[in-house]
């Protein structure tokens, strides 16, 4: 695995992306959040991805999002941008502008609305590989719940002969498929679990690392879960993986409002999910999800 690859490990946040009351990018609040997940131990950071919000914003937010982000973190930690949309020649105008910004870590849900076949989505991931520099890396996102095409581990196979491919995002929710792509990808390049359930599982398998939208608004959580795995405590980490399934469950498995409304709780104000969610959340859906984040980080500090 060469070190571009390496620096790709543990956890994740998928951020959500700050706003204003106007549907600006709040770069002052991205300062404080990017340095909240490096305050909490996170490996790394996955912006404008699906907790990102990324089909809802321009090009213009996405960029403005983007160098905020990378200013915010100051290479203390590594920064992977999402890039996935049609049309294609969009996709890979997003893709150049990133890399002048700065980023090297890209990732890309496939082609979607339409059902695509594996020749198709092939064509799309290799004229993507097509616009990057060397020393950048793509990282594939595998949604089919949202995107409709799922990745064949046909595709994946033909794309380990790129030196840019660098491994795959998976968050179709079967640990099976986990399984089968990281044997398929091997030892040189990474697997990165998508489903909050599937995490501990996932790292006992040998996956990489984990992209969470519900690592928001408990990273703590999240960043002693990967540590425990790493560190063969399974009993420890069984305990830590049913707080996660808890906390996906008061955020209705990461429902937007109610995740930046979870930031809001924990004393960050990244505005509201924007349109068109809407975005009143009820009394009880609030209680919910405040009672869990206290009860949680109650029980974090005592194992």
């Amino acid at each position: 695995m060469d070190d571009t690859v390496k620096q790709i490990e543990g956890i994740f946040p998928a951020m959500v992306t700050p706003v204003d009351e106007y549907g600006d990018i709040n770069e002052k609040t991205v300062y404080e959040l990017v340095d909240y997940f490096v305050n909490a131990g996170v490996n790394g950071l996955y912006t404008l991805g699906t907790t990102g919000e990324s089909m809802l914003l321009n090009k213009q937010q996405k960029i403005g999002m983007l160098k905020a982000v990378l200013k915010a973190a100051d290479n203390r930690i590594p920064v992977m941008v999402h890039v996935g949309m049609l049309p294609v020649e969009e996709c890979c105008s997003l893709v150049r502008e990133v890399q002048e910004q700065g980023a090297t870590f890209l990732s890309a849900i496939p082609p979607y609305y339409f059902p695509f076949s594996d020749a198709d989505l092939l064509c799309y991931y290799r004229t993507i590989l097509q616009e990057l520099k060397p020393d950048s890396r793509l990282f594939l996102y595998n949604i089919p719940a949202f995107a409709r095409n799922s990745i064949s581990l046909g595709v994946v196979q033909t794309l380990c002969k790129y030196p840019n491919f660098a491994g795959i995002k998976d968050s179709q929710g079967d640990i099976t498929l986990t399984q089968r792509y990281l044997e398929v990808i091997g030892n040189n390049r990474r697997v990165l679990v998508g489903s909050d359930d599937l995490i501990k599982q996932a790292f006992a398998l040998g996956a990489g690392g984990s992209i969470s939208g519900n690592a928001n608004v408990l990273p703590e959580l999240f960043v002693r879960l990967a540590q425990a795995s790493r560190n063969q405590q399974w009993d420890t980490a069984e305990q830590l993986q049913q707080m996660v399934n808890e906390l996906a469950e008061a955020t209705e498995y990461g429902n937007l409002p109610l995740l930046k409304l979870g930031l809001s709780l924990r004393g960050i104000s990244v505005g509201k999910a924007l349109p068109p969610f809407y975005g009143n959340i009820s009394l009880e859906r609030y209680e919910r999800l405040k009672h869990t984040l206290q009860n949680l980080r109650n029980r974090i500090n005592k194992i």
